[in-house]
């Protein structure tokens, strides 16, 4: 039942497949990571980016077909062994695409996070 071994595992490969998804999905699964980051155990960490997994895995239709749990069993599978040979073999980050993709994946969730100020004052309309 366990996909990952840790949460940090979890969050690189939940950054890898976010292309996957359509951009609302995407800022649902930034929303889950920006919210494991104020949880303290790696077992509720992981257990809130899978449940968001599950309810954006319904944008792609063999996830559907085969279910979710095989579905991402194998392509966790197949991502951390992609990881395991980049991080090998890897040794020119600006001409790597996955890295490159990687940066502007990260880059767009640290803009969703910078763009929502919870604290700014409403201004107020003046005739």
């Amino acid at each position: 039942m366990g996909f990952f071994k840790d949460y940090e595992e979890c969050r690189s490969v939940v950054i890898t497949i976010m292309e996957s998804f359509s951009l609302t999905s995407q800022y649902k699964l930034a929303l889950a990571m920006n919210v494991c980051d104020s949880l303290i155990d790696d077992k509720d960490k992981k257990y809130r980016i899978k449940q968001t997994l599950y309810s954006v895995l319904w944008e792609i239709p063999e996830a559907v077909n085969i279910g979710f749990q095989k579905y991402l069993e194998r392509e966790i599978d197949r991502i951390l062994k992609f990881k395991k040979y980049h991080d090998k073999n890897c040794h020119d980050i600006k001409s790597c695409y996955y890295c490159k993709n990687i940066i502007k994946t990260v880059n767009r969730i640290s803009k969703w996070e910078d763009s929502k100020d919870e604290r700014k004052r409403p201004t107020l309309s003046v005739k």
